[in-house]
């Protein structure tokens, strides 16, 4: 997600001072609470709940991941989504935005793609969990995990 919004024309948009601290804050907060609500659908479609072994990952096709990955971009994407400070991404953005367009384009397509290439050659290890080693270890995802370890949206 980070790679798609946060670390792109969105840091220029905050070094012009079209945003200041306090709204890149409630910017990110928002985008990230979003993000997590949007996974945990996702998750809960796939069958996955947070509190699953890394191996569960092993089950999620990379066609799930290419649809995880399209609904992402697409709610990223939104010119009339309304950011925390009440302004849409097409007011922020103003003549940027096509820019903005290309390069989350490029970020989340480039993660789809990794997790279809690393699938090919996953062998009995699931494209989505070949793609997230080494850099996850232990359950699925501590970011479906509501406060508590309860996974919101999926069923125990």
């Amino acid at each position: 997600m980070s790679s798609a919004w946060r670390n792109t024309y969105i840091e220029n948009w905050h070094a012009e001072g079209r945003m200041h601290d306090g709204d890149m804050m409630r910017i990110n907060s928002h985008m990230s609470r979003r993000a997590r609500q949007i996974l945990r659908g996702w998750a809960n479609e796939t069958g996955l709940a947070a509190d699953e072994p890394l191996s569960a990952l092993d089950g999620v096709s990379a066609e799930d991941v290419e649809w995880h990955a399209i609904r992402m971009f697409w709610w990223l994407l939104n010119p009339r989504r309304k950011l925390a400070t009440d302004l849409t991404l097409a007011e922020l953005a103003s003549s940027d935005l096509a820019d903005y367009e290309e390069e989350a384009n490029l970020r989340m397509g480039g993660f789809a793609w990794q997790v279809a290439e690393r699938g090919r050659d996953s062998g009995s290890r699931g494209p989505l969990r070949t793609a997230l080693s080494p850099a996850r270890t232990g359950g699925v995802s501590p970011a479906l995990a509501r406060p508590g370890g309860q996974a919101a949206g999926c069923a125990r």
